[in-house]
């Protein structure tokens, strides 16, 4: 019996490396947490996440973390919408169209806060 569940397991997928680098769930990944939904709620209704916010509450909270750190929020949105694994499953198309009008957003807030040339 023993043998047979040491083999069960030797037969399980092996671990690939960014699954080690995962950080362990936490109990709020669950949970839409209250800067997030003010940050919701402060952007234009057409860039809202919503769908993200309420199927991936995680994905969004990290979206509001990074908010004020521009460079960090792009690449994060990015590695979103882009597969650089080649085994990830996506996000359903319509969550995934919020993160890219999101990220377009973002995009164009940074552009007018860029500084004109004299």
């Amino acid at each position: 019996m023993a043998d047979q569940m040491l083999a069960a397991d030797a037969s399980a997928a092996p671990v690939t490396s960014w699954e080690l680098q995962r950080r362990a769930k936490r109990a709020e990944d669950a949970l839409l947490l209250t800067d997030t939904l003010e940050l919701l709620r402060h952007l234009p209704r057409g860039v809202q996440p919503r769908r993200l916010a309420r199927q991936f509450p995680r994905v969004a909270n990290e979206v509001r973390r990074l908010w004020y750190e521009t460079d960090a929020l792009n690449a994060y949105l990015d590695t979103l919408l882009v597969d650089s694994r080649g085994t990830r499953e996506g996000f359903p198309a319509l969550v995934a169209e919020e993160i890219r009008a999101l990220r377009a957003y973002v995009g164009q807030r940074n552009r007018a806060e860029e500084p004109t040339p004299a």
